[in-house]
């Protein structure tokens, strides 16, 4: 035992241990409502890390720390501080004080602490720092002043000789000014300020300068004439146009990322010899003049999310570069390249027919994306890239593995989803090592006999193809914990043995007449909504984990709900359909209520729970009795119905807090009565309209980090850290709960509503787990192709999960036709791909041995 941590446990006293006192070298107490230091910690003289985060101590008296003879790392944010006692012990190297509104600077100087390298007083509501010497000046080398009010460079810095890196972020500058640091600095941080200009001379000696989400609007010269600048960050700075500037020759990376380029000039493409990392990602570029000099440094290149149709031949060479991104852009081919470092490899959702056969000196490669292109096979020489980890090839017109796949003898994540693939080769089985395999939106009839062999797979996904049957003697691989086999035609599964891995399965949308997981001892998620089933076997008593059940449209009587059971109810209005899985987490904290009373309307709403599944799970309950209140007041007004539809977000928030609900929930709510549709929502769960030719979001992600937001949360007293969290906890800029934030977070949301017309096509309502992967272009041409909403639904989850997506994911898609819920398979068959053992054996690539030297 070398640590005593303690988590929201109300202490007084730590007990003495003597033969623990020299093995105690961290003590962490956080939540613990500390008003001092534990009666006792001083006895535990080898304590180096002390976090004291989190707790109503308001006053640091001397005595509390005298025995504490090695204390060098010291936590205190997020208390009541005020002052502190200048005698702490001399040893301290780091001190943080963040988040104590109203501490006395006056105290932090006079503190006698000549070995203090770091210094943080992040979101303290400081506006000036005293004016004098203090006694650490000398050794401070890192001084954070984040969330603070700031307008000016406080006079004092000058006094630290030493100092290497200063954070202003989220302070109030309006002008970069002019400063003069005693050494260059490593990194000066001006992040969420409210910079417009920049002097014409800055004799600044500066490494690294971050200014994203500055309003900038333009590059100044004076910023590229920088001393020593190394890196340089723009992100977010509204720059729009043509970018027609010279890069210094000793600038390394710049990011532009987030802004409206449209253009880059010759003389920009022609200075960028020196460049290690360019990310221009989220832009409007269409165009890269081909004017790169050579040789580049190139080792990162993030062009994503432009207007690209093709690339500079000039930029791809450089024999240093480990990552290359160009997705979401209109490329139909990748040209020839010599990347010899490259480790990380995206292409996806372009329009690809085919890439440079040059992976073969590519021996680097872990990880490589083609999801969302028109490739019919893979690069033959990709087969040499055996250290190869990850490979996603989703959405592509691939009938049979291509033959590059079998030489990967030590992947860990396969993703073929979204093809058109019937049977797997044997090969497959050799597959050792790998522990996802997603075979998800294809067109397989049953469950491929290779997957017995994969007794490292914990992920296995068939969902959205048209198995018929399960061999009563398959075997699951042993160590399966996730298992998604929705939207097949099974009829029955004989799960033989105890799953004592398993904590999610999905098997909805199918044609299963019995429930049984009696086999799953540990399962939390599970899902057979859209079956046939009349018999549940299930002893629900002995499934203590189990959190979420799926249940709709079959024909049960329900358990005493010690979980939560999703609401659904359907009429013919419109065709709805819903799909959900629990993803990488280890729990589902979605909550979706759908609800139709008669044949005019329906209500979809998604709560995407934090800090626990508590909130989402009630306010999905309690939407319901709101909704049945708006359809019986007879509002029939658009904008009367509008501001009684915003009500419901109060109402449900007064529900919350008179419950005592401990976490919080993001909302995506819409409500279709008769021909119009209304939506809003809170956090970053998001509802999208989808009509034949575009896709319009309904409501805003309310993220932490976007500018209005971040101020209006600052003046609510919620700072906002430079990781996007507020408070280092929360993600989200507006939720339901989280009532630890006090009054500031919860803001009652704007109303969208439209008409239907006859160019709508319908909208769908999802987590962020699908929208942090997908578009809303991308969501909307698969809905577009999609058979009915159902299929919309799967397609949607799968290829979110697909892409990676690291959340949960839940999605409803409602489609402005007749039809209810209908979850009738459509899956288009076509003939099973016949592979013998002799094609394998041409399809696997002759790799020559390396022509080392000979040893002597």
């Amino acid at each position: 035992m070398s640590a005593i941590e303690l988590m929201g446990t109300q202490i007084d006293e730590i007990p003495r241990k003597p033969d623990l006192i020299p093995q105690i070298s961290r003590a962490k107490m956080s939540k613990c409502q500390l008003k001092h230091l534990p009666k006792s910690l001083d006895a535990y003289h080898y304590i180096k890390i002390l976090d004291l985060s989190e707790n109503e101590i308001s006053t640091v008296d001397e005595s509390e720390f005298s025995g504490l003879i090695i204390l060098q790392y010291v936590d205190l944010s997020l208390n009541l501080l005020k002052t502190l006692s200048p005698s702490l012990p001399t040893t301290i190297t780091h001190l943080d004080l963040s988040f104590n509104p109203g501490i006395s600077t006056e105290s932090i100087w006079s503190l006698r602490l000549p070995k203090l390298e770091t210094l943080r007083i992040t979101h303290c509501c400081l506006t000036s720092l005293p004016s004098n010497r203090p006694l650490w000046a000398d050794s401070l080398h890192s001084l954070a002043l984040d969330g603070n009010s700031f307008t000016s460079v406080p006079k004092s810095i000058e006094y630290f000789v030493s100092l290497d890196e200063l954070t202003f972020f989220g302070n109030n500058f309006t002008q970069f000014l002019t400063m003069n640091p005693v050494r260059p600095l490593k990194v000066l941080n001006f992040v969420h300020n409210m910079i417009t200009s920049i002097e014409d001379t800055i004799p600044n000696k500066i490494q690294t300068l971050y200014l994203n989400y500055c309003p900038l609007k333009q590059i100044y010269p004076s910023l590229l004439a920088i001393q020593g600048l190394r890196v340089l960050m723009l992100s977010n700075t509204g720059i729009s146009g043509e970018i027609d500037v010279a890069l210094p020759p000793q600038l390394a990376i710049i990011d532009l990322s987030f802004n409206n380029i449209t253009k880059l000039s010759s003389q920009f493409v022609q200075s960028a010899g020196s460049i290690s990392v360019i990310n221009l990602v989220h832009n409007e570029i269409e165009y890269i003049p081909d004017e790169f000099p050579s040789p580049l440094c190139f080792s990162q290149i993030l062009l994503s999310n432009n207007r690209l149709k093709e690339l500079p031949k000039t930029m791809m060479s450089s024999k240093s570069l480990e990552r290359f991104f160009v997705t979401h852009n209109q490329l139909t081919s990748i040209p020839e390249f010599r990347f010899p470092q490259l480790r990380e490899f995206d292409v996806s959702f372009n329009k690809i027919t085919e890439i440079s056969d040059s992976f073969s000196i590519c021996s680097f490669l872990v990880t490589a994306n083609f999801s969302f292109n028109k490739l019919t096979d893979l690069p033959k020489t990709l087969a040499t890239c055996r250290r190869l980890l990850d490979l996603y090839a989703s959405r592509n017109e691939f009938k049979a593995l291509p033959r590059c796949i079998f030489g990967f003898a030590s992947l860990r994540c396969l993703v073929l989803s979204y093809n058109l693939l019937t049977a797997l080769p044997p090969p497959v089985a050799s597959f050792f090592f790998l522990k996802t395999l997603d075979l998800s939106n294809n067109r397989f009839v049953t469950i491929p006999k290779q997957i017995e062999s994969l007794h490292s797979l914990k992920v296995l996904s068939l969902s959205h193809n048209s198995i018929e049957k399960i061999d009563p003697d398959f075997k699951f691989p042993p160590l399966l914990s996730t298992l998604d086999l929705s939207y097949n035609l099974i009829p029955e599964i004989n799960f033989t043995g105890t799953f004592s891995t398993m904590t999610a399965l999905s098997l909805a949308c199918n044609k299963l007449v019995v429930r049984d997981l009696n086999p799953f001892p540990i399962i939390h998620y599970y899902s057979d909504f859209g079956n046939q089933i009349k018999e549940d076997r299930t002893d629900y008593s002995k499934l203590q984990n189990l959190r979420i059940l799926e249940e709709f449209g079959n024909k049960l009587e329900l358990p005493e709900p010690k979980m939560h059971i999703m609401h659904a109810n359907f009429t013919n209005f419109l065709s709805v359909g819903y799909s959900s899985f629990l993803g990488p987490r280890p729990t589902m904290e979605d909550a979706v209520c759908i609800d139709s009373q008669g044949n005019d309307n329906i209500l979809v709403a998604l709560f995407d729970g934090h800090a626990g599944f508590e909130a989402a799970d009630r306010s999905s309950h309690i939407i319901r009795a709101e909704y049945s209140k708006i359809l019986a007041s007879g509002i029939t007004d658009p904008s009367d119905f509008s501001t009684m539809f915003s009500g419901v977000f109060g109402n449900i928030q007064a529900m919350l807090s008179v419950e005592g609900s401990e976490g919080g929930c993001t909302a995506a709510i819409a409500m279709v009565v008769k021909n119009r549709v209304y939506a809003a929502g809170l956090g970053d769960s998001r509802v999208t309209r989808i009509t034949k030719t575009s896709a319009v979001r309904l409501t805003v992600d309310a993220k932490p980090m976007a500018v209005d937001e971040y101020r209006r949360l600052k003046k609510e007293g919620l700072g906002v850290t430079v990781d996007g969290r507020i408070k280092r906890k929360l993600a989200v800029a507006r939720a339901l709960g989280d009532f630890w934030c006090g009054e500031g977070l919860f803001v009652i949301p704007d109303i969208t509503s439209f008409e239907i017309s006859d160019d709508d096509v319908g909208f769908v309502v999802a987590c962020d787990g699908l929208w942090d992967v997908m578009t809303d272009e991308d969501v909307g041409e698969v809905v577009r192709e999609a058979k009915n909403a159902e299929d919309a639904a799967t397609l949607l989850k799968n290829t979110a999960l697909a892409l990676g997506s690291i959340d949960n994911v839940s999605v409803v898609v409602v489609l402005f036709k007749e039809g209810g819920f209908d979850p009738t398979n459509l899956v288009e068959r076509i003939p099973i791909l016949q592979i013998t053992e002799p094609e394998i054996e041409e399809q696997i690539p002759q790799i020559p041995a390396p022509s080392g030297r000979r040893r002597r």
